[in-house]
């Protein structure tokens, strides 16, 4: 009991360790990727917050060869 105890407490710590310290630095990091590829030229590349532009897109490759799919 007690060493579940200890992994849903570590467990916890790491979530709220994610959330204050890594998923902020993450989106920094991507916000100034994303204004270094803006001012590169990369075309449909700027500076966002919003997750519906940061999703990543990718070709469907239902009935090709792609060997990457």
């Amino acid at each position: 009991m007690c060493m579940q105890a200890l992994t849903d407490s570590f467990r916890a710590e790491l979530q709220r360790f994610d959330r204050e310290r890594v998923l902020p630095a993450w989106d920094g990091l991507l916000a100034k990727q994303q204004a270094a590829l803006e001012a590169l030229g990369v075309p449909a590349m700027f500076p966002t917050a919003q997750a519906a532009d940061r999703e990543v897109r990718t070709p469907s490759c239902s009935g090709t060869s792609i060997d990457w799919c």
